[in-house]
């Protein structure tokens, strides 16, 4: 039993460390794809973002491989990036309704 045990353990963490290494290839894709339509200034910036700050730079990369693949963005220059990480770091506003 145990010995069966250990080699489900082993299968599980196997098939989690492909699925991470795919997520991370994906990534890797996307990241090349967007930054072959970004200036040098954009990617300057985006590179700065993301050695600073990991998850926003992930959350802008998504953004932007959205707005991507729905066809909305051609090249993204500077300014356009900077507006995209204003509109990111705006606090989502909750309204309450008293009746």
């Amino acid at each position: 039993m145990d010995e069966l045990e250990l080699q489900r353990q082993q299968q599980g963490l196997q098939q989690r460390s492909q699925e991470e290494f795919a997520m991370q290839q994906q990534l890797a894709q996307v990241e090349t794809m967007i930054k072959n339509i970004m200036t040098p200034e954009a990617r300057s910036r985006f590179t700065n973002i993301k050695l600073a700050s990991p998850d926003r730079a992930m959350q802008t990369l998504i953004v932007l491989a959205q707005l991507a693949q729905a066809g909305k963005v051609a090249h993204v220059d500077d300014t356009f990036l900077k507006q995209v990480l204003t509109q990111l770091n705006q606090p989502k506003q909750t309204r309450i309704t008293r009746k």
